[in-house]
């Protein structure tokens, strides 16, 4: 006689921002299967996965700030002192297929955009009014994408508005649960930006990563 073990995972709210992000890797992963790009389905490739690793860490670096500034925890500056790092990353990701002014360019208003993002938080956290940081946060991230709509034809700036606008409200949307508590509102919103980086293509539209290295590709084969 022997005996069959299974286990069964209860899910519980840790504020620590590596067991959040642990959850969120583990739920991105049970999702992912073949990437879409522009209705092609089929294996990563070595592009596509540096791009969705890129993404995934600075969107995931800004949930961290956001637990981090919640908790009033000692890293916040360590966090965001990261999030120019990652930032760098996607400009590497971009380096081999575009000129060394177009990358930095591309960092400079990436940059403006999340610390624009990121100053909107704060005053979520502490219950200011964010209109006008908002309204800073839209002119910039038209400016991104305008950049990028000029930059390739495959970087849409209507598509690359709608994809940004909406990762800005699910990050928000987790800062306002956090204040007042509603874990279960914060992590649904966590996994929906995870979805609009990497599988939305899924569900019929290209996620963010897979918008970004469509426009690499097209540069490539110019």
């Amino acid at each position: 006689m022997y005996k069959v073990i299974t286990h069964h995972i209860t899910e519980e709210h840790f504020d620590h921002p590596e067991a959040v992000n642990l959850k969120l890797a583990h739920d991105h992963n049970q999702k992912m299967g073949d990437f879409y790009i522009y209705g092609y389905t089929g294996p990563l490739s070595k592009l596509e996965k540096a791009s969705i690793g890129a993404w995934m860490r600075l969107i995931g670096r800004i949930r961290a700030i956001i637990v981090s500034l919640d908790n009033k925890t000692a890293d916040t500056q360590a966090l965001l002192t990261q999030l120019s790092a990652d930032v760098t990353d996607l400009g590497n990701v971009m380096r081999p297929y575009f000129s060394d002014a177009d990358i930095t360019k591309f960092q400079t208003l990436l940059t403006t955009v999340a610390t624009d993002l990121i100053a909107t938080i704060r005053d979520i956290q502490a219950s200011t009014d964010a209109t006008a940081d908002q309204a800073t946060l839209t002119t910039d991230v038209g400016a991104l994408t305008e950049f990028l709509a000029a930059a390739s034809p495959l970087w849409d700036k209507d598509a690359v508005t709608k994809i940004l606008t909406s990762l800005a409200a699910y990050l928000q949307t987790q800062a306002r649960a956090r204040l007042v508590q509603d874990w279960a509102s914060d992590l649904s919103a966590a996994n929906a930006y995870y979805d609009v980086v990497s599988v939305q293509g899924h569900q019929g539209e290209p996620g963010l990563a897979d918008v970004f290295t469509a426009g690499i590709i097209n540069q490539a084969m110019q």
